[in-house]
């Protein structure tokens, strides 16, 4: 019987099977993905004008509501399946996933096209073709996020790390590029990193290999779509609804404010993406990690698992709200030399970070026993609120407002969430929810 394939022996071995070893270089590849896209979008920050900047932030906004359905069909379901289910099949199984990545990412994408003709008659730029060009690069952006996550499912981060390098050379080499031989523009930037996923994803998906076990059955495309459409009917909707809390400003705001106003907030926005990848990147790897717990809810390693993992999220993110506080006054001039009327604003925003945490931990725990309906029923009701307080503070307060509300959003859904999941590890103990692997998996 054939065998998974593990990591060379050796320190380095041992040190990519520990999950201390999985989680450094899951934040590794994650930094290096956010570093090269926060770097290209500071430097437009600086080039652009509030306006152009503001179209961009909607731009951006877009592409991630139309990311969240690929991401809910695809890659949710691929974390928690990957892991258990389809764990000794990965190779074949992910072909289908291929398939399906690009007939949806297809569709989703020609929607970019009537969505920029029809704002393009109510904004005050251009923006067409860049809407257009986002329809061309944004499947093969999607690509390199499904194939990113498959190493994730496999608990092999430190391979997903290989394609994080790659994709920051081209991505910063292209802002290179920009200051010095072509025109700096939203356009242009989008065209950099459609280049730089599709470089890095063919990349990651020739490193995949085969990893199978001949006792294991071949799954069927027609299995495989049940699965992924029962976890994503609830994630769709779930993901959807984590959407909306942050990003509902950049969408109200141009009505009252205009596109300046969104670009302020995009320029604010961007300062937390450090900490905010590195929470994505455990918390991602938290999926798989807490799938293969033995006994699900109610057991003390599964807890322990993910107190571990909320406690190091919380400290990165307490001490980064620290760091922006202190230096409120001089971030934004150091990173922009403009938007310094919105520094005030950083002490408000450096808390997303922190109230992020918990909901990141608890709905891994919930996914992880498969119990997304209950992620999707707590994130549902965040987003009602969202919209219920957002619409009036927005246009009263603007950004402030926008940034107000993502905040109440979260502390109501990470409290629904700590909420069920105490219920479920006092009505479930050691029910068996999360999918075990057999010992005959457990061999292969």
């Amino acid at each position: 019987m054939s065998r998974l394939p593990k990591p060379a022996g050796g320190a380095v071995g041992s040190i990519n099977e520990t999950w201390m070893g999985r989680g450094l270089w899951a934040v590794l590849e994650q930094g290096l993905f956010a570093t090269g896209n926060f770097i290209l979008t500071i430097l437009l920050g600086r080039w652009l004008t509030p306006v152009e900047y503001g179209a961009y932030a909607l731009a951006f906004c877009m592409f991630l509501f139309l990311m969240t359905i690929h991401t809910s069909f695809l890659t949710e379901p691929m974390l928690v399946y990957g892991a258990g289910k389809y764990r000794r099949q990965f190779r074949r199984y992910f072909r289908f996933l291929l398939w399906g990545h690009w007939g949806l990412s297809l569709i989703l994408s020609l929607l970019f096209i009537p969505a920029g003709l029809i704002l393009q008659k109510y904004l005050q730029v251009s923006v067409g073709s860049l809407f257009t060009v986002l329809a061309l690069v944004s499947p093969m952006i999607l690509f390199l996020w499904l194939t990113r996550r498959a190493y994730y499912a496999q608990l092999r981060t430190h391979v997903a790390a290989v394609g994080g390098v790659l994709y920051f050379v081209v991505v910063v080499s292209g802002a290179f590029l920009l200051d010095h031989w072509i025109p700096a523009s939203a356009v242009n930037a989008f065209l950099i990193m459609g280049f730089a996923a599709t470089l890095s994803g063919l990349v990651l998906y020739h490193l995949m290999g085969e990893a199978r076990c001949q006792a294991a059955p071949e799954p069927g495309a027609g299995e495989v779509l049940r699965d992924h459409l029962a976890f994503g009917v609830w994630a769709a909707p779930t993901t959807l609804a984590i959407w909306i809390p942050a990003n509902l400003g950049f969408l109200l705001l141009p009505v009252w404010h205009g596109l300046e106003a969104s670009g302020g907030l995009k320029a604010v926005s961007n300062l937390l993406l450090p900490v905010l990848h590195v929470t994505s990147a455990i918390g991602t790897l938290l999926v798989p990690a807490l799938v293969q717990v033995d006994g699900g809810y109610g057991t003390e390693r599964f807890r322990a698992r993910a107190r571990v993992a909320g406690a190091g999220l919380l400290l990165v993110a307490v001490l980064f709200w620290t760091f922006l506080t202190v230096y409120r006054s001089d971030l934004l001039f150091w990173f922009y030399g403009a938007y310094t009327e919105y520094g005030p604003l950083l002490i408000l925003i450096g808390l997303v970070p922190v109230l992020n945490v918990g909901g990141v931990v608890l709905a891994a725990c919930l996914k992880a026993g498969r119990r997304q309906d209950l992620v999707f029923r707590a994130n549902l009701t965040a987003a009602s609120l969202a919209v219920v307080i957002g619409i009036p503070l927005v246009s009263i307060y603007g950004v402030a407002g926008a940034i107000g509300t993502h905040l109440l959003a979260l502390t109501g859904g990470a409290i629904l969430m700590l909420l069920y999941y105490r219920r479920l590890c006092r009505e479930e103990p050691a029910k068996g929810r999360i999918y075990k692997l057999n010992e005959e998996s457990r061999s292969c």
